[in-house]
């Protein structure tokens, strides 16, 4: 009787340990991975449409690319969201890695990286995205 209840100890304890190494390991790839974060935004001169840089997860380790995206916002609402990489020399994403400039009908990216030429988007607010 004495030996089941240790092992019900023991398997109770190794169960204890290995969600807490499985919740370690998630955490771990959440933000490596999928954490999103703000790096800067701007807002039209009608206020209407915002468009806000973010960074994607954390640089590839060691010397890899950046990985980031754009969202464009009419009125709070989402109209596109863009998904692109940064040759960045392994750094993190800041607010100098973009330029900004609204038109009449579309607002144009310039995002520039430590390794890259710069990357010129344009995006149009029915939701078109120019490379």
């Amino acid at each position: 009787m004495k030996a089941k209840k240790i092992l019900k100890w023991v398997c109770g304890i190794a169960a204890v340990i290995l969600a807490a190494l499985l919740l370690l390991i998630g955490s771990f790839i959440y933000v490596t991975r999928y954490k999103i974060s703000d790096i800067d935004a701007a807002t039209s001169p009608d206020g209407e449409h915002e468009i806000v840089f973010q960074a994607v997860g954390e640089p590839d380790w060691p010397f890899g690319y950046s990985h980031a995206r754009i969202v464009l916002k009419r009125n709070g609402e989402t109209v596109t969201t863009h998904k692109f990489d940064v040759a960045n020399d392994g750094g993190v994403l800041h607010p100098e890695n973009w330029s900004v400039r609204w038109e009449e009908n579309c607002v144009k990216v310039i995002i520039s990286g430590e390794e890259q030429p710069d990357a010129f988007y344009t995006y149009y607010f029915d939701g078109t995205v120019r490379h």
